[in-house]
């Protein structure tokens, strides 16, 4: 430290472990201050009629910034619909999303917790990508879709911290999201093939036959092909021409 160098002024919190400079406690401010200002902004289109409705999370500023310094990645949040300063402080939401919200954007490019069908400050983030597969979701921090009922908030609170923690310690559910391996998947399809070809011998094919496709489950097969989309073409057109011949099969076993 040079002569006359007044050192960096901090505040600890020593039982949440939290250390602060005056550098973050000025960007807190600043981020409290705009935060304050978007709600009243909000409002006002509101009662101007420029927007459809709106709930606002003005007054809950410094709870919302203290919630967002205890937060880690992999932490979920389960909201109840005014902790638009958190969002904004731990990087899951941004000015441009909270008005995009407020206006009912249906693009989710602009507004990505809900298109647009769920009130303004009701946040949530997706487990899944576009393709069907799980995100890690311990890179970054995870919300729960706000809900109105209080009542509610504890339980579901307490069932993702109890999920969370299962994640975070389990290794086979890490695994999971991560993708499976080729070894582990021939371990998890070598089960199911002994059942299946043990099923043909007892019951014949038609009445064995399992899959979406039994089922009548489009959904399911829709997300099959999604999902193999990341793999070359020649997996996809395996993927329908097994579909077709299920068709077949359990045409036979409906006639």
């Amino acid at each position: 430290m040079k002569t006359g160098e007044r050192p960096a002024a901090t505040i600890t919190t020593p039982r949440a472990k939290v250390t602060l400079t005056k550098d973050q406690v000025i960007a807190d401010y600043r981020l409290a201050v705009r935060s304050r200002a978007a709600s009243e902004i909000g409002r006002r289109e509101v009662l101007g009629g420029r927007a459809p409705f709106g709930i606002f999370g003005d007054g809950k500023e410094i709870a919302n910034l203290g919630l967002a310094h205890a937060f880690r990645p992999g932490d979920w949040r389960s909201g109840y619909y005014r902790d638009q300063t958190f969002m904004l402080a731990v990087g899951l939401a941004t000015f441009d999303q909270y008005f995009a919200q407020l206006y009912a954007d249906a693009d989710l490019a602009r507004e990505p917790f809900s298109a647009g069908r769920q009130m303004s400050n009701h946040y949530a983030t997706r487990t899944v990508d576009d393709a069907g597969q799980w995100r890690d979701l311990l890179v970054t921090g995870q919300v729960a879709s706000d809900i109105s009922p209080v009542a509610a908030h504890v339980p579901r609170a307490v069932g993702l911290a109890w999920a969370s923690k299962l994640y975070r310690n389990t290794q086979g559910l890490r695994d999971m999201a991560a993708g499976f391996s080729r070894q582990q998947a021939v371990r998890a399809l070598l089960p199911l093939t002994r059942q299946t070809l043990g099923n043909f011998e007892r019951i014949g094919g038609p009445a064995s036959w399992t899959g979406p496709a039994s089922r009548g489950d489009l959904a399911t097969i829709r997300k099959h092909l999604a999902a193999l989309r990341r793999f070359p073409r020649e997996y996809r057109a395996a993927y329908a021409a097994l579909t077709r011949l299920s068709v077949a099969v359990l045409t036979i076993r409906l006639g």
